[in-house]
């Protein structure tokens, strides 16, 4: 509450700032007042003329509902100029000029009465005030069922014949210097760029999704567990750490993962799921956006079963038909905003590494320490030798952009140290933490990574005010939500009803791949 209310004041001190900056200009450029109020009229009676326009049509189109998307895009060409910013299987981008905009979400909503618009990611209703925020909006996002995706942008006309998107992030064609809507019709923007920029080739590009997933109720797997799982005597405190079984407990997070990433990646090619469990009941595994990637198809017959998330991460890339480039999630964390592929992997096609903002490696491996920081103490001496440089910081518990010819150019080059710790059964002491460390200062240390910002909300039993973060986590500008559980102490069942509630209220949108009727 606080935050917000922060939030709210500092938005109204930049406004009265402004408006004294405003002011004093005006005093010395008289000449500039004018051109802006004559901007500000021109905006507002086009704004008018638009708002006009869409109650002409709802008053006189015969718009059927349920058509599919390149009925749609006839259906909008049909009357209003449109640009293809973008199109491919799940998505199509759209610029649509000012006047036509309240149009054109006009006959979507007609036409699509179950869709949902979306601003910035947030469900936006069409009716009432509603309405006036997609009117003002930079971009606004129709979901469809089954996620078929729009997205439109406004453009806005500007002197000399230029016309601007609202939209700041487009950083494709946000200015266009010849006019694409003076008449209906569909232009693509390949009509008007002479070759594609870097950014859309990697658009066109497919990436992946892979995640590790494992279920501690599945009969298979707990028998497993029996009888490979180290005895209480075995070892203290990281062995326990690495065998607990809450490393291991499903609350059903991988079907409101899957719900995020439907939502905000809709781009991904494929989703791929390591396991060795049966699919949950709730899942189609013969969808076609879905691989389900049994542990004996990647990993070696000798090193199986294996409950070490750090050798099962090490042959990720060995899954079949994986795109060179592709994000790995465990199965706890969420993609909470709209994001694009430019996001994860740089105009270049460099992944990404979304680093802690501290440095917390160093020291010698300790048995009573976390499995996780032991691994990557491992692989920063690995670097060190070879590189000549000691890496400090973690990676973020969010999506790992990764590149597949990297992660096998490691494994390549370190091909002794990796077979030495495959063989444990649960993390050990010898790890490496190729997908989570290795691999993303190998890539900065290459020149084929770099280091980028994400706003990570982090939630764990293991904090006394678990519930008080639980409530807030979603507040702000967060990017990506991470409920960890790991640890040796098994969280009670306070937090498993809180967690499930949680995620039934924030990810409430069947995905695709969703049964609809459980077995």
């Amino acid at each position: 509450m606080l935050t917000a209310i922060a939030r709210q004041a500092r938005r109204a001190g930049r406004a009265v700032q402004a408006g004294f900056d405003h002011g004093r200009a005006g005093l010395h450029g008289h000449w500039a007042v004018r051109l802006a109020m004559r901007h500000v009229w021109s905006l507002g009676t086009r704004r008018l003329r638009g708002i006009w326009r869409a109650r002409e049509l709802q008053g006189s189109a015969d718009i059927p509902p349920g058509p599919d998307r390149d009925n749609l895009l006839s259906m909008l060409s049909s009357r209003m100029g449109v640009l293809v910013l973008h199109e491919d299987d799940g998505c199509a981008v759209l610029g649509i000029r000012d006047i036509d905009f309240p149009a054109a979400l006009s006959v979507l909503r007609a036409a699509c009465p179950q869709a949902r618009f979306l601003c910035a990611g947030t469900e936006v209703d069409p009716a009432g005030s509603g309405w006036l925020r997609l009117l003002a909006a930079p971009r606004v996002d129709l979901l469809q069922p089954g996620s078929q995706r729009i997205e439109l942008e406004c453009y806005e006309a500007r002197p000399n014949g230029v016309w601007l998107s609202r939209n700041r992030a487009n950083a494709t064609a946000r200015a266009l210097y010849q006019d694409p809507f003076g008449h209906p019709g569909l232009t693509r923007l390949a009509g008007i760029l002479p070759a594609p920029t870097l950014r859309q080739r990697l658009r066109d590009e497919p990436v992946d999704l892979v995640y590790t997933w494992v279920n501690h109720q599945d009969p298979a797997w707990i028998e497993a567990f029996a009888r490979h799982v180290p005895r209480p005597s075995a070892g203290v405190g990281d062995e326990n750490d690495a065998a607990a079984l809450s490393r291991f407990h499903s609350s059903d997070e991988l079907r409101y993962s899957l719900r995020s990433v439907a939502l905000n990646l809709p781009w991904a090619r494929r989703i791929h799921v390591v396991t060795n469990c049966a699919p949950p009941d709730w899942l189609d595994p013969d969808h076609p956006c879905i691989r389900w990637i049994p542990h004996e198809r990647i990993i070696q017959s000798e090193y199986l079963p294996t409950f070490s998330s750090h050798v099962i991460e090490s042959r990720l890339h060995h899954i079949p038909d994986l795109s060179l480039r592709f994000l790995y999630l465990n199965d706890d964390v969420f993609v909470v905003t709209p994001k694009e592929k430019a996001f994860f992997f740089g105009a270049s096609g460099n992944s990404r590494a979304f680093l802690e903002e501290d440095g917390v490696v160093s020291g010698p491996v300790r048995a009573s320490d976390p499995d996780h920081l032991n691994a990557a103490r491992n692989s920063a001496q690995l670097l060190a030798r070879d590189f000549g440089f000691w890496p400090t910081q973690l990676h973020k518990h969010a999506p790992f952009a990764l590149r597949q010819d990297i992660l096998a150019e490691i494994e390549a080059r370190w091909a002794t140290d990796f077979a030495r710790f495959r063989p444990s059964r649960f993390r050990s002491s010898d790890d490496l933490n190729l997908t989570s460390f290795l691999y993303h200062h190998y890539a900065l240390a290459t020149g084929r990574a770099e280091i980028a910002p994400l706003r990570l909300s982090l939630v764990m039993p293991m904090d006394l005010r678990w519930k008080n973060r639980l409530r807030t986590a979603l507040e702000g500008d967060v990017e990506a939500l991470c409920l960890n559980e790991g640890g040796a102490q098994a969280p009670g069942a306070d937090w498993h009803r809180s967690i499930r509630r949680f995620l039934e209220v924030n990810f409430p949108e069947r995905a695709p791949w969703e049964r609809t009727r459980i077995k």
